[in-house]
């Protein structure tokens, strides 16, 4: 069954069927919000909030909608609003954890691991909305129609705040680069 037809299903309610979108989706919302986020235990009680308000919000699910979007438009939302209510100082940065998915932990290539903490180091100095569209383009690869639905606006746009988004990382990568060397 696709996404769609469970969850459509669970709609209706079949509450049994929403563990199958969980099993689908937690790892991929868990890592949004730690990519986001760079709190571990935020990023798990937040996505524990998604599939909360799965069940709470059901029956405004669109069956035109893809499920994937609208889930992710309440992960973002559930972020919006965690972001309301805190008013904390900046985290400190500057021991992030490894967070790639392509990389062994135990890898030897020094260099290649320096470069992903300089990119990760980065990440945490552009703007909210620039890490928010990279994040879903880069590392949940979402097409740029589903961002679009997710933003509430069109695919050129997304194409426009992925481009500002790049740069602003580039920008932030090779400053890191030079306080290096």
């Amino acid at each position: 069954m696709t996404d769609e037809q469970i969850m459509l299903q669970v709609k209706e309610g079949n509450l049994d069927l929403a563990s199958e979108l969980y099993d689908r989706y937690n790892t991929m919302i868990y890592n949004y919000f730690l990519r986001i986020s760079f709190n571990r235990e935020l990023s798990q009680d937040l996505m524990q909030n998604v599939f909360f308000r799965l069940i709470n919000y059901r029956r405004s699910y669109k069956p035109k909608n893809r499920f994937r979007s609208w889930i992710f438009q309440i992960a973002r939302n559930i972020y919006a609003d965690h972001m309301k209510t805190i008013e904390a100082a900046r985290m400190n940065f500057t021991d992030l954890p490894m967070m790639n998915d392509s990389v062994e932990s135990g890898m030897e290539d020094r260099d290649l691991a320096a470069n992903i903490k300089t990119v990760q180091t980065a990440l945490t100095m552009i703007p909210q909305e620039h890490r928010e569209v990279l994040i879903m383009k880069r590392y949940q690869q979402l097409k740029n129609k589903e961002i679009a639905e997710i933003l509430a606006c069109s695919e050129n746009t997304v194409k426009g705040k992925v481009h500002r988004a790049v740069l602003s990382l580039r920008k932030a990568y090779f400053t890191l680069e030079k306080k290096n060397q």
